[in-house]
């Protein structure tokens, strides 16, 4: 086998290494705001950016409203750390906007950012129909205030075809650890979709659940457990490897071990090696504990 490595090694070569805060899906990024709307930038007066209503996801505005937007607001109160840029909206283009009133006179009404300079996105130039087909059905969830609709919805969204939703699904699950056994049938199909994001939270995803529940209780967890085999060992991609290997960790069997024995020795990156590596030391650890 390669040289082997310490475990602390291992877990500072492979850790994270970007923020979660770095990239909210839309769910998590619209859930805060009171405001949320659709809108063309029109100008510039000096001091406020001038906005018009095109579409209200949320909120107590109207398409057509002419408003004004306290960018420099956003851009001044900033954390330089981790927004080194300043926000800047291009005049004629269409952004998604976050956003609340404020009244710098009684008589007055401003709006300011949610978020802060991050509280705004551009319309995607393509695909724009599925990006609010999403955030519609994100905001309705939201709207709603139920966690039970909440986790039903997501549930059912692992059988959508928009992809802004079966990722934000998947977050959300990874996130508060809310996979159950009877998603595997559905997760399954999806190691082959053909986005490799969405593989990695796949392949998360049902090792968390693999992880958290009896493999007895996990319908056709011999099957699971062959897609994960296949996906560690044969997607092209290195980050749906990775997470294909550390999916095995509830995989006890001398079978799967010998998996991480050739996938540490043979995987042609360096990533894949160590993460099947580090499997093999948390087992002979644990055998060692015994």
């Amino acid at each position: 086998m390669r040289s082997k490595l310490c475990l602390a090694c291992i877990l500072l070569l492979t850790g994270p290494t970007a923020s979660a805060e770095d990239e909210l899906n839309l769910f998590e990024w619209t859930a805060v705001a009171p405001i949320v709307v659709e809108a063309l930038v029109t100008g510039d007066d000096g001091k406020y950016m001038n906005i018009q209503v095109v579409r209200v996801l949320r909120g107590d505005v109207t398409v057509g409203d002419e408003v004004k937007l306290a960018l420099r607001l956003a851009n001044r109160s900033r954390s330089r750390n981790a927004d080194p840029k300043s926000l800047k909206l291009d005049l004629a283009r269409n952004y998604v906007f976050l956003l609340e009133e404020f009244h710098p006179k009684p008589t007055k009404v401003i709006y300011r950012l949610i978020r802060g300079v991050r509280g705004a996105r551009p319309v995607p130039a393509e695909g724009a129909e599925a990006f609010f087909a999403a955030l519609g059905s994100f905001i309705d969830i939201q709207n709603l205030k139920s966690d039970n609709i909440t986790w039903t919805r997501f549930a059912a969204m692992l059988e959508e075809r928009n992809p802004i939703l079966l990722s934000a699904a998947l977050d959300q699950m990874l996130k508060f650890r809310r996979g159950e056994p009877d998603l595997v049938l559905t997760l399954r199909p999806l190691l082959d979709h053909p986005r490799p994001d969405i593989r990695v939270r796949v392949a998360r995803l049902a090792g968390q659940i693999v992880t958290r529940f009896p493999l007895r209780s996990i319908p056709e967890d011999e099957g699971l457990r062959g897609e994960l085999v296949g996906s560690a060992r044969r997607d092209r991609e290195v980050a749906v490897r990775v997470a294909a290997t550390e999916a095995l960790e509830g995989f006890s069997d001398a079978s799967t071990e010998e998996v991480l024995i050739q996938i540490a020795e043979n995987d042609p990156d360096r990533a894949v090696r160590f993460a099947a590596e580090r499997l093999l030391l948390r087992r002979r650890k644990a055998a060692s504990n015994h």
